[in-house]
């Protein structure tokens, strides 16, 4: 609303709603936002997936690294405030997580495969075994 210089009262008055049709709309959104956190959450607490200080700081060089020359240590002082820096540390912990998750997801395709193949080998062999038996 900000950007384009609207509060909102004056969007809802655009989008013909009001704040209650706002709120509906945007509680779908919502409740996948909160269950996805949480189920990251979990994950990411079950699989002891933490971020440390080392990588934080790492992070934040990685944001200010395009910086221009006299805004980056304003920039840098920002991001070192103690709730960007726990904000930072959830963003990490949130990608090493997904991360966690994939690299799981494409093990067990990968187990599954390979099962999949074994289990067509045993069979051909039980087949061309039979097949002999048969002769």
């Amino acid at each position: 609303f900000q950007s384009n210089q609207q509060n909102l009262e004056d969007y809802l008055n655009n989008m013909k709603k009001t704040v209650e049709e706002l709120r509906e709309e945007g509680r779908p959104s919502a409740a996948r936002s909160i269950t996805r956190s949480l189920v990251l959450g979990q994950v990411s607490e079950d699989n002891k997936i933490e971020a440390g200080e080392a990588e934080i700081d790492e992070e934040i060089e990685s944001m200010t690294a395009s910086a221009a020359p006299g805004k980056k240590p304003e920039l840098v002082k920002a991001l070192n405030d103690p709730q960007m820096r726990h904000s930072i540390e959830h963003t990490i912990i949130a990608r090493k997580t997904m991360k966690h998750l994939t690299d799981t997801a494409e093990a067990n395709k990968s187990a599954k495969k390979t099962r999949s193949r074994s289990k067509k080998a045993t069979d051909n062999a039980e087949t061309e075994n039979a097949d002999k038996e048969e002769k």
